[in-house]
């Protein structure tokens, strides 16, 4: 390759930064330039461009939250399959399949066809919203899952109860006793009766919202600490009552206490297990009355 600007054939392959608007935003990207080491003067082969043009695609899916190129390319091999037999398994054709694999944008519904019939993660999601609309509102305590109160609750009780294993525990006796007072949980959760006590339904895919959300950042290999703050407006006034309760037994007497007692709830030990435990069993809590 020779030089159009001093004719000099020497040239390095550098890494630039650069701009592209892409459907009306600016997007910052890496470029792989070939750069005249004589003048300075940056091309690009065609294949560079082609990276480029990837890049630029990827820079602007990564802030919407769309899945790349690569992690579309990754699904397909991870299914074992040629991009014919993707397409029709995801029920598209396979020209825009190519056309997503090469740097082309897919849109917002598209995306989420790939992530649920491909991510175990989104496929739990949409499986925990089905059950719970099966399933029924005395499972879910007669009120729709609140993310907000579920969040809340959690950063209350994080400091004394750090671990999955035992906060858990505590949320189940907040919404239990709630309901049992007030016909009501607080959450919206619905729990299953687990080998190691009550938990609540996903409880994996729970602890993962919990995080990418910000209300929370792990600590070593198994707690969780807080990163915002309790939110009390968010409650009713009998509803904070309850929490307050709660969180004072647990100040007293520990987490260990909250889960060595939730293994002697009839409605945990009365429920079979992995099966879902209906709320009207909390008339016959025996931690709290």
């Amino acid at each position: 390759m020779k030089c159009v600007k001093c004719g000099s054939k020497k040239f390095e392959t550098k890494q630039e930064r650069a701009s592209v608007e892409i459907k009306g935003e600016q997007i910052d990207y890496i470029a792989d330039m070939d750069v005249c080491a004589n003048c300075g003067l940056s091309v690009a082969s065609d294949d560079q461009m082609h990276t480029s043009y990837v890049n630029a695609s990827d820079a602007y899916r990564k802030k919407h939250q769309l899945l790349t190129s690569t992690e579309i390319i990754v699904f397909r091999s991870n299914m074992n399959m040629t991009q014919e037999q993707f397409a029709e398994y995801l029920g598209v054709g396979v020209a825009s399949l190519k056309r997503w694999e090469n740097g082309s944008i897919q849109e917002k519904a598209n995306d989420e066809l790939i992530r649920l019939k491909c991510s175990e993660e989104k496929l739990n999601e949409q499986l925990y919203d089905l059950e719970s609309h099966v399933a029924g509102e005395i499972y879910r305590g007669y009120r729709q899952y609140d993310f907000e109160a579920f969040a809340n609750v959690v950063v209350s009780i994080l400091n004394a109860a750090p671990s999955p294993l035992f906060f858990f525990k505590v949320l189940f006796y907040v919404d239990f006793l709630s309901f049992k007072r007030n016909g009501k949980s607080i959450t919206g959760l619905m729990y299953s009766a687990m080998q190691y006590g009550p938990c609540p339904s996903y409880y994996r895919k729970l602890k993962e919202d919990l995080i990418s959300a910000g209300w929370v950042e792990r600590s070593g290999m198994h707690n969780l600490v807080a990163l915002k703050k309790f939110t009390p407006t968010h409650f009713t006034k009998s509803e904070l009552s309850i929490i307050q309760e709660i969180n004072e037994m647990l100040a007293q007497k520990g987490a260990r206490y909250f889960y060595d007692g939730s293994h002697e709830e009839p409605a945990w030990k009365n429920t079979a297990e992995d099966e879902l435990i209906s709320y009207s069993m909390s008339q016959d809590l025996r931690l709290i009355q």
